[in-house]
């Protein structure tokens, strides 16, 4: 049985009416992308801070906003190591870095390849296997084992399936498969048919094909696998509290720059930005700048039904965008008007410890070195961090403001606030 051209344009239409309905539309697609870009360069930068020289990339329908709600689509994490490079060219070589060299031959399978290292200080193979990752082959090359995947640590909760290791959400929470990467600068040789193939179909563009071979490629072990404008302000606000806890470290007034990062994250969210720069200023020893700030960030809470968010750890038995309040002012509304109805936690570096108060500070030497040795690192990086969710810390830093105005009542009435659950 056939339908005319009309009816299936009718049933088209009819399907793209309920798919915006619930949220499948180019605008919802847009924002995603941009979440998890912006979540990308968050994370990145938080382990720069800690001294990893990685890149860290998430893959998959949800960061490409291809998914629904109820698909429980999982999310791919590619950890790219900048202190590898894969080249398939001598001239590629970079002095400083674990060069790999990519060799594909009659041994090889199509899409797979061996890594021979090279020298670190000339494009010559290297001579030493360095460690037991690395084995030597018939031809004396010596060549990265498909074992260094085990580089990234496994906790118990945790299974590794091919080249990832695969953690299963709690409820509300996504799963996720963390996958090691080198990257390599030039596409594989192997793959440039793709590239020059004639097609009959317009897809992909010759544009994308050109965008394609003009970016890297990663080069993973093998085996087969089963805040958009949120995340920008809160860059600013560490950055701004950093570049203030270096001047009041130095006895020095915070300088314009650091405010100026500061107030470009001050309204990142309901409340974190915020309070980082009343932390700044509780810091520095305004109280009256202090007071004024927390005044105003807890008449925020006010104003709308405010939903906590923390993602350093899997410890919120209902996320706000599992919620079906959070859920339809995000479908109906824009950042702008979502902004004010979420509130972040409050994350301090160490780079940032004399903006924090004293007693979290302690928070960011949790770890003892036994800890440090055994801790997951794509997940255990808030552990060396002073976390606090928002209305508690507001509170706190309210009742410390207080006390140093002699507003005993005040203090009073916070002490109540911080007792109750």
């Amino acid at each position: 049985m056939f339908q005319s051209t009309d009816s299936r344009a009718h049933f088209s239409l009819m399907l793209s009416e309920v798919l915006d309905d619930i949220g499948v539309n180019e605008r919802n697609m847009k924002k995603g992308r941009r979440v998890f870009l912006l979540i990308e360069t968050m994370q990145t930068m938080t382990r720069k801070s800690f001294g990893f020289n990685n890149i860290l990339y998430i893959l998959g329908s949800r960061s490409e906003g291809t998914t629904t709600i109820g698909l429980e689509s999982d999310s791919d994490i590619l950890f790219c190591s900048n202190d590898a490079n894969v080249i398939q060219d001598r001239s590629e070589w970079e002095e400083g870095k674990v060069n790999y060299f990519m060799i594909q031959d009659e041994n090889t399978t199509p899409g797979y390849c061996f890594l021979q290292l090279f020298q670190n200080d000339k494009p010559l193979p290297g001579t030493i296997i360095p460690d037991g990752y690395h084995m030597t082959d018939r031809r004396g090359r010596i060549l990265l084992k498909n074992t260094i995947n085990t580089m990234l640590d496994m906790r118990v909760n945790e299974t590794r399936e091919g080249p990832s290791i695969c953690t299963q959400g709690p409820h509300g929470f996504n799963d996720l498969d963390y996958v090691l990467a080198y990257p390599c600068k030039s596409w594989p040789k192997s793959a440039s048919g793709w590239l020059e193939r004639h097609r009959i179909s317009r897809w992909p563009t010759q544009d994308m094909r050109r965008d394609a071979a003009s970016t890297c490629c990663f080069v993973v072990p093998t085996g087969s696998k089963a805040a958009c404008k949120f995340q920008a302000p809160l860059i600013c606000t560490t950055y701004g509290s950093a570049l203030a806890s270096a001047s009041i470290g130095l006895k020095h007034p915070v300088s314009p720059q650091a405010l100026v990062w500061l107030l470009d994250g001050f309204d990142s969210d309901t409340s974190s930005g915020r309070l980082k720069l009343a932390s700044v200023f509780y810091s520095e020893g305004d109280m009256e700048k202090t007071e004024i700030i927390l005044r105003q960030t807890e008449s925020q809470f006010h104003s709308f039904p405010v939903s906590p968010f923390c993602g350093c750890r899997y410890t919120m038995p209902r996320p706000p965008e599992a919620t079906a309040e959070f859920g339809r002012f995000c479908n109906k509304q824009n950042e702008d008007f979502v902004k004010d109805i979420i509130a972040f936690c409050v994350r301090f570096l160490k780079q940032e410890i004399n903006c924090v108060p004293h007693e979290l500070q302690y928070e960011m030497f949790r770890s003892t070195p036994d800890d440090i040795k055994h801790n997951n690192q794509a997940k255990d990086f808030w552990m060396d961090l002073a976390v606090v969710d928002s209305l508690p810390f507001l509170y706190f830093l309210q009742y410390k403001v207080y006390r140093h105005l002699h507003r005993y009542k005040d203090k009073k009435k916070l002490l109540i606030n911080l007792q109750t659950p």
